[in-house]
């Protein structure tokens, strides 16, 4: 059971901590990690430890099937009053008759890679659970976008 705990949170400075956390443990120096796109200020009500996990997911993923290249990650505003968040690689991609299959349950495309293949499945119920979706576009040899929207829950006067 996922518990979740609702507080003030301001993506800038909470990305700019994942940021710094993923550089930690990045140990390929071919691969640069950046936080490339935000909005000047945006302070929203939402679960900051569950938005954490998705993204970290995501990272983690990114860096393990990403040899060489970036990992680029941000948000921005969205159509219909949501927030757009994404990861892009620039990895080994993800065939196109895997992509609905990549949040099943123990899904594991690569049976030599770390994990249980809960983890995007954990990804998904999370989003869900929050108000948003969850997706991915990917390319064989060219990379992958793991992205997800929430609702704008905006506080005080900090959102543009």
């Amino acid at each position: 059971t996922l518990e979740f705990s609702y507080s003030e949170v301001d993506l800038n400075g909470m990305l700019d901590e994942i940021e710094q956390s993923a550089r930690m443990r990045q140990k390929n120096h071919e691969v640069e990690i950046r936080f490339e796109e935000r909005l000047p200020e945006c302070s929203v009500r939402t679960d900051r430890q569950r938005i954490m996990q998705v993204i970290n997911n995501f990272l983690n993923n990114a860096m393990k099937f990403t040899p060489a290249g970036s990992i680029r990650f941000g948000y921005r505003p969205h159509e219909g009053n949501l927030l757009y968040f994404y990861v892009s690689d620039t990895g080994c991609g993800i065939a196109p008759e895997n992509h609905d299959k990549i949040f099943g349950r123990f899904v594991k495309l690569d049976a030599f890679a770390q994990g249980t293949g809960l983890g995007l499945s954990i990804c998904e119920t999370i989003v869900s659970k929050l108000g948003g979706r969850i997706g991915v576009e990917s390319v064989p040899d060219e990379g992958s976008t793991f992205w997800f929207t929430l609702p704008l829950r905006p506080v005080g006067k900090a959102f543009l």
